[in-house]
């Protein structure tokens, strides 16, 4: 017989003999895990192995394998105490040590500490209620480091440790991923809770900012909630400065997370990288897992968060932010509306019609360029307004900065009518004609107005005759060309109401200017 040490000897039957007539083997006995445990029994002269099963256990044992030592690596946090002592009542042999400085410096002191050549070490962040400490590898694995992972990677700060090989790798090696031999385990896999690390809330203000906190209050650690200061890196610097956690989970009350799940952990190797979740479609989100001594260390370096030297933006989950304050107004700007509204929030959404929210682009809040003004439609009937550019807004909000135009075509408003002013002309029905060829396929009302004695009366007729704020006056002595962009040209809502007018060519000199052109009356 050859017993490994995780086997309990005073469990096995040892009165057990193959069959006298079966040729000479080397018997190996298995488990539920491995085709063998290591316990052995060899026939005289046997070079052949075979796998005998279950191994004879006398009729009052269950198992033939041992739990080795196991020690608990206490991170300090919320839930450590009470896993301790639920994995105690299962394992009494188990013991607590601290984690300090590092896994290697942890796992060196447990390995001063046990008797055994194999020992496990696990961590305080997580749940081991269905794990079977009894796992063991094959025998000709004994030799490496086994690592077990969780629901989100394979590496959850659970190992079974050869001592011997530890004590020669750790004499160059860095950090235990660096050891070769590493094998990682499948057969079974720890639980990452939820409430591994505490959550601190950033208050945006918002009309959402209470549920958030409630929800997240009914079932997480939640430690504190801090105001949102300009920017992310002026915010985080201020809510890290007296954290002693190791990890942290940083949110904001912009966001909905009913749906998110804060057992995520990352790689071994990424503990030092601040990790960031996208809000929507947006990259730079508002969901972020802090590395606090590694970001702390380097924060009053940096001028930009981004420039972190390890930012991971991960796609394993993505946070829904809560819909934007939507302001209607019926006013011919936004400008005054902007400058007279009250925010609920970072962001508002200036609209003077019904419009599809979730076509919104959701604006990144790291800083101040990137919290940008957005039209989504030519003339700016639907308008992203951070809160922080209204200072700047004082005639139109031009005045700021920071415009972002590229979603000018993803919203449309309703395409401004067509006057058309006659008074007689020589050449006006030509000209009528040639304007509602040039509309034919528009989706733009045409009128007309003819024989009004003034100009001003004229004018004044074409306006009530409008059912859009702006009307195209197009007089009875121009030539309309096919190509003028009717559906697409609008007046700029983001500037105070003005008439716009256009260019004519002059036919007698060819020279274009504004006299006698069309006009966009508002």
């Amino acid at each position: 017989w050859s017993v490994p040490e995780e086997i309990k000897s005073d469990a096995i039957d040892f009165s057990w003999i193959p069959d006298p007539g079966d040729p000479a083997y080397v018997y190996h006995f298995g488990s539920d895990y491995q085709a063998s445990i290591g316990l052995t029994y060899t026939v005289p002269g046997a070079e052949e192995i075979k796998f005998a099963g279950d191994p004879p256990l006398k009729a009052t044992e269950k198992k033939a394998v041992a739990v080795l030592d196991i020690f608990y690596m206490d991170r300090s946090n919320a839930m450590s105490a009470a896993r301790f002592e639920r994995l105690r009542e299962r394992y009494p042999h188990i013991t607590k040590v601290r984690y300090v400085n590092s896994i290697m410096d942890t796992i060196q002191r447990c390995a001063a500490k046990t008797k055994n050549n194999k020992f496990w070490v696990i961590g305080s962040e997580n749940v081991y209620d269905d794990f079977d400490f009894a796992w063991h590898a094959q025998p000709w694995q004994s030799y490496m480091t086994h690592v077990f992972g969780s629901q989100w990677n394979k590496w959850s700060d659970t190992f079974l440790i050869n001592k011997w090989e530890f004590e020669r790798h750790a004499k160059w090696a860095k950090g235990i991923e660096e050891f070769p031999n590493l094998n990682f385990v499948q057969d079974q896999q720890v639980t990452a809770p939820a409430d591994a690390s505490d959550i601190y809330v950033v208050d945006f203000g918002n009309a959402e900012a209470q549920q958030t906190l409630e929800f997240l209050q009914s079932r997480y650690r939640v430690v504190k909630t801090a105001r949102y200061f300009d920017n992310y890196l002026d915010t985080l610097k201020r809510l890290i400065a007296d954290v002693d956690a190791e990890h942290i989970w940083v949110v904001g009350s912009i966001c909905d997370y009913t749906r998110f799940d804060f057992s995520w952990q990352p790689e071994a190797w990424q503990r030092d990288m601040l990790h960031v979740f996208p809000s929507n479609e947006q990259k730079f989100g508002d969901t972020f897992y802090v590395p606090v001594k590694a970001l702390r260390d380097k924060i009053d370096e940096l001028e930009l968060l981004d420039w972190f030297e390890t930012v991971n933006y991960c796609e394993d989950q993505r946070v829904p932010r809560w819909p934007m304050p939507v302001i209607n107004s019926d006013q011919d700007t936004h400008v005054n509306t902007v400058i007279n509204s009250t925010f609920a929030g970072p962001l508002a959404v200036f609209a003077n019609r019904p419009f599809r929210n979730d076509k919104l682009p959701t604006v990144s809040l790291w800083r101040e360029k990137t919290k940008t003004i957005i039209p989504m439609d030519p003339g700016a009937g639907v308008v992203v307004v951070p809160k922080n550019a209204v200072p700047y807004i004082k005639t139109q909000m031009y005045d700021y900065p920071h415009i972002d135009r590229t979603y000018r075509g993803a919203s449309r408003d309703q395409p401004l009518d067509v006057v058309f002013i006659s008074n007689g002309e020589s050449n006006a029905a030509g000209n009528w004609m040639l304007l509602t060829d040039a509309l034919r396929g528009c989706m733009n009302r045409i009128h007309h107005v003819s024989g009004v004695n003034g100009r001003v009366a004229a004018y004044q007729t074409a306006a009530r005759m409008s059912t859009t704020p702006w009307f195209f006056a197009v007089f009875a002595k121009l030539e309309t060309l096919p190509a003028f962009p009717w559906m697409e040209w609008f007046p700029d809502r983001m500037q105070q109401p003005k008439h716009y007018i256009f260019h004519a060519v002059n036919p007698v000199n060819h020279l274009e200017y504004g006299h006698m052109a069309m006009i966009a009356y508002n």
